[in-house]
């Protein structure tokens, strides 16, 4: 006898991942920062961004301008796949 079992197409498995991080996204900047939590904000009201390659630095940077203090992982020059 063959099973069956529910599929659901990719594109709902999308959505559902998508409203699902949104959700994690709310809660978290809803419940704020509570006693003894890490600090996420630089001591000048930024906040604080690593990036691991160029590409999403160059991005963070665009977009994140002046209201952001912006670090790379990987030193310039270097090959991250060897880094």
């Amino acid at each position: 006898m063959k099973k069956t079992y529910f599929r659901m197409p990719k594109k709902y498995w999308a959505v559902l991942i998508v409203v699902a991080l949104i959700g994690f996204g709310a809660w978290w900047f809803v419940t704020g920062e509570k006693e003894g939590q890490i600090n996420l904000h630089a001591s000048h009201g930024q906040l604080q961004v690593t990036t691991s390659s160029y590409v999403p630095y160059a991005l963070a940077r665009e977009i994140g301008g002046d209201k952001i203090s912006l670090s790379l992982l990987v030193p310039p020059g270097t090959e991250p796949h060897h880094f």
